[in-house]
């Protein structure tokens, strides 16, 4: 059973010429609340929680709105099946506990643009945490 919600915009399915797209399944306490209303990127909210209140603000703040049950990346892959990807330079898929400012997110797509990568990420600056000593431990 499947209760996969069309494809919400909410800029009355306007088309916008945001270069970038973000894509998080998100549920009742996702980080992802800090990062509404850019200039740079749409977002896609796909709400896997139970809570009409919650599902409500979501849509409400998105671009771009599903409200479904799953895996991540099937929430993902329903979601894409639904989503002109193709006028989007970039597209991020990030998990809804990333604790990251809007200016970073937008930073990184920034970036991504400026060097023209194929694939990017944001990284992680903990003080105190040399991550190279913890990577030679796994290796």
């Amino acid at each position: 059973m499947q209760n996969f919600i069309e494809l919400y915009y909410q800029k009355s399915g306007s088309y916008t010429s945001k270069q970038f797209l973000i894509i998080i399944p998100a549920g009742d306490h996702s980080f992802h609340t800090k990062w509404y209303n850019s200039s740079l990127y749409e977002l896609c909210i796909i709400y896997f929680g139970n809570d009409d209140n919650i599902s409500l603000d979501y849509k409400e703040k998105s671009d771009l709105f599903f409200r479904d049950k799953g895996p991540k990346w099937q929430l993902i892959r329903r979601a894409i099946n639904k989503i002109n990807i193709d006028k989007y330079k970039y597209i991020w898929l990030p998990d809804d506990d990333l604790d990251i400012s809007k200016s970073k997110v937008e930073e990184l797509f920034k970036i991504s643009l400026k060097h023209n990568f194929s694939l990017s990420q944001p990284s992680l600056n903990v003080p105190g945490i040399n991550f190279k000593d913890i990577q030679k431990s796994i290796f």
